[in-house]
Parts: C-alpha cells; structure tokens; sequence
C-alpha cells in the first residue's frame, strides 16, 4: 500500500464578512458520512473506521515543537469550546497544563483547580514533540463517496478546532465531546485512535467540566 496522505482540502483564502470568518477551499465531493452511517452494514462500517485511522495516523507524522498553529500562532482552546476562543501558544507541556488550571481559577472553581492541578503532575511527560491533532472527527465534518467497488473517505472538512497539541488531545477530545454519539465515539476510541491512560482522560474530564 503507499503512502496515506490526509484527506484535507486546498486552502485558497480566509477573509472575514461582518465579523464572520470565511475560509474557501477546493471543492469536497461525496455526502457527509453521517448521513449515510446509518445505512451501512458492519463491514462497511469498519472499512470507514479503517480508512480513518489510517488518515489520524497521517496527521500525527506532522509535528512541531510547541503546541499550537503553524508559525507559533494562538490555537482553538478546547477548553473553552462554546466560547470559540483561541489559547497559547505554549512552549512546554507544562505552560499549557497551566493553562488549564487557570480556566477552572477564572470560574472560581479554586477546589476543581487544586485537584486538576496535581492530576496532571502526576501525569506530565514533558514531550519535545506535539502531533497535528483535527479536534474535531464528527461524522458530519467527514465525507465519502461510493466509488462503485465501496465507499471511501474522500474528505475531511472542518479544521477551525486543528492544532499542534499533545498525542493524547484527539483521544481525549472525543471522551470529553457532548456532541459526539456513544456509537460513533466508540468507533473512535476503540477502532481509530490510540488510546491513552483513564487517568488522563479523567485529568482531560475535569480540565473541561464534563461528566460523560
């Protein structure tokens, strides 16, 4: 087989309309795959999971330094989804773990800091290395089409949430996403992504107040 290379469109031009940000790229073909993962059998199914890790696993090839966007820019901060800010960038691990204690002192949640605080000592490996993480692997931001022998992914949409960021980030973003089904999530974390420690993912629960 040769090389897997990420299924993402060209990028042309970003420009903002009233205070909307617009982002042209090549056109994508095919149909969002969640409005055909209900037709699909097991089989089918699995080919998709199959294809998609492979395409995770081409991402994590491009790595940088720091954790953040390309040219040390600010990246989506996924601990403040629904507010769409951006955080960073961050040199270290630690800086970014920081970070997160810092969200949860800015809520006043003093107590929830404490504990996030000391989870992620524990767990710090201090990396030299952050992987090209999408943030964001919903059905909906993926598309495939019927190639006549089987479906095949033939796009992957949505990049705004897309940064340099620890290996665990993907993993994590997925356990912690209220918008992600339990079916496609467990196709993720079981089928596509590399898994990490159920400390982490508790560390990454708390760092983002959910309880899924």
């Amino acid at each position: 087989m040769g090389e897997v290379y990420p299924q993402a469109p060209k990028l042309h031009r970003v420009y903002e309309v009233d205070s909307a940000r617009v982002i042209e790229t090549d056109f994508v073909p095919g149909v969002p795959l969640d409005t055909v993962w209900g037709s699909f059998g097991i089989e089918t199914k699995a080919v998709i999971a199959s294809q998609l890790q492979e395409q995770v696993l081409a991402l994590r090839t491009s790595t940088q330094s720091f954790i953040g966007r390309v040219d040390f820019q600010p990246t989506f901060d996924i601990y403040r989804p629904l507010q769409n800010q951006s955080c960073g960038a961050f040199l270290t691990e630690c800086q970014f773990d920081a970070h997160k204690v810092h969200m949860l002192e800015a809520d006043g949640r003093k107590d929830m800091a404490d504990l996030l605080s000391g989870m992620l000592s524990r767990l710090r490996t201090n990396p030299t290395t952050f992987v090209l993480t999408h943030g964001d692997l919903n059905p909906w931001n993926i598309h495939v089409h019927n190639t006549g022998s089987g479906w095949q992914i033939c796009g992957i949409l949505d990049w705004e949430r897309s940064g340099f960021l620890p290996d665990y980030a993907e993993y994590t973003i997925t356990m912690t996403n209220p918008s992600c089904s339990e079916e496609w999530r467990k196709i993720l974390t079981e089928q596509v992504l590399t898994s990490c420690s159920k400390e982490r993912v508790e560390a990454e629960r708390v760092a983002t107040r959910t309880s899924i």
